[in-house]
């Protein structure tokens, strides 16, 4: 976080006023959610958080042995029919908090040594966390922040974080804003979503793991059966308008899981050949940095949020 203390507290209270007719995510709800009315994201102004705990299923850099302390908001502007966090993004399972118990939170997990604190999904309770920083920071906070998105993102929320968030982890899900309705239920994901991560690049930069500080931007990529992501064309606007420096997350993890049984085309796992196309597609296209996941499902644990405090089927 570079943004001083002051500047930081003044933002936090006048971000306060956006849940009066939320616009923070693109649905542009204009609902009065300080008044109890919720938007499709599904929540009021009141923080709800499915769990947080310290996790170590983020990408190398960022974790370390010790791990991130992950911070899972409930709610979510997306409705992906195969979320595997979908108790949390959909079902509304959480525990609403105050922006104090947040910050004890952060607090606590500097604590314990981790080398990170990560926002899972956070744009809509953007007031709620601004906040909860402000108060971890002015009881001694310094750890780096990590803004974990879909990036259906409004590019006027992003600037309330800019020198806020140190590290933005983002997906590029679908270059098809078609199959982006389709099985996420949302309008113009591909425009959207590519607007947002240019002005994520233009806060942080690309991420670098070997500087001093942990800063900068990563772009997961989530390989789908049957292509369905349109992994090509994504690559190829990174490559082109944004850096090959930017580090990419090939996740393996895809998961057939809450409603894909109706979606015969979802309904399986990807196979090593698939994974193993995107990844030649990198190497064609000159990425200096890709992470890699194992394919085997059984490792990637899909979480239990109903045990809030071990929601992952490894204890972790």
């Amino acid at each position: 976080m570079t943004l001083n203390i002051n500047t930081l507290k003044s933002r936090a209270a006048s971000a306060q006023e956006l849940y009066k007719s939320c616009q923070l995510c693109p649905h542009r709800c204009l609902v009065d959610r300080t008044t109890g009315e919720i938007g499709i994201c599904g929540q009021s102004d009141a923080l709800k958080i499915a769990a947080a705990v310290v996790h170590h299923g983020e990408e190398p850099p960022l974790g370390g042995e010790k791990g991130v302390g992950n911070i899972f908001l409930t709610g979510c502007s997306m409705s992906c029919v195969y979320c595997q966090n979908f108790q949390a993004s959909q079902k509304n399972l959480g525990e609403i908090v105050t922006p104090a118990i947040i910050a004890e939170r952060m607090l606590w997990f500097q604590k314990q040594g981790v080398k990170s604190v990560g926002w899972v999904t956070p744009a809509h309770f953007t007031p709620g966390l601004l906040q909860s920083t402000y108060l971890a920071a002015s009881q001694g906070f310094q750890l780096p922040i990590i803004y974990n998105t879909s990036s259906y993102e409004n590019v006027e929320t992003l600037k309330l974080f800019d020198g806020i968030v140190d590290i933005y982890l983002a997906d590029l899900r679908y270059s098809d804003s078609g199959i982006a309705q389709k099985y996420s239920k949302i309008e113009g994901y591909s425009e959207i979503a590519q607007t947002a991560v240019e002005e994520m690049f233009r806060q942080v930069g690309a991420f670098d793991e070997d500087a001093i500080k942990m800063r900068g931007l990563i772009i997961r990529l989530l390989v789908m059966p049957d292509n369905l992501a349109g992994l090509w064309e994504t690559l190829c606007f990174i490559a082109l308008e944004l850096s090959r420096k930017i580090p990419l997350s090939l996740m393996s993890q895809y998961y057939p899981i809450n409603q894909t049984a109706k979606y015969p085309e979802l309904d399986r796992f990807i196979t090593p050949q698939e994974y193993k196309q995107v990844l030649k597609m990198t190497e064609e296209l000159g990425f200096e940095t890709v992470y890699i996941q194992e394919l085997d499902p059984h490792i990637h644990h899909i979480p239990d949020f109903r045990q809030k405090d071990r929601p992952f089927s490894d204890g972790k």
